[in-house]
């Protein structure tokens, strides 16, 4: 997020940039349910898509980045636009290994909402 900084308006001239941080629960939700376990998947799917349909971009102009947990997000909405780009920086792959952590165990893990969803190395298998 640093490179941003550097960024000029000229060279921004024709991007949108959608930023979601993932407040939800204790520790965060990977952005698939709530506060109160109501998925979340898609209401952030209609804002993309309002967004993409406002500005008419096409799918090979859009791309997913995320980091960490946020690279874990960014492959599961990825999965929904066939044409966009993805770009991970050290994306949190196996989700259940974080749930078991004594971190999470009393929050993410115990939310079922969030276990029974398909796993990012599940989704990145199909995109790559």
């Amino acid at each position: 997020m640093s490179y941003m900084k550097a960024l000029t308006e000229h060279d921004l001239r024709e991007t949108l940039m959608i930023c979601f941080q993932d407040r939800y629960l204790a520790a965060g939700s990977y952005m698939m349910v709530d506060n109160s376990g109501r998925p979340l998947y898609g209401r952030v799917k209609r804002i993309i898509d309002s967004f993409i349909s406002k500005y008419r971009i096409q799918e090979q102009n859009l791309m997913f980045f995320g980091a960490s947990k946020g690279g874990s997000i960014a492959i599961n909405y990825a999965e929904e636009y066939a044409g966009s780009h993805l770009l991970l920086a050290v994306p949190q792959m196996n989700l259940p290994y974080y749930f078991n952590k004594p971190f999470f165990k009393d929050n993410l893990f115990k939310n079922s909402a969030i276990a029974n969803l398909s796993q990012p190395q599940d989704k990145s298998a199909q995109l790559f």
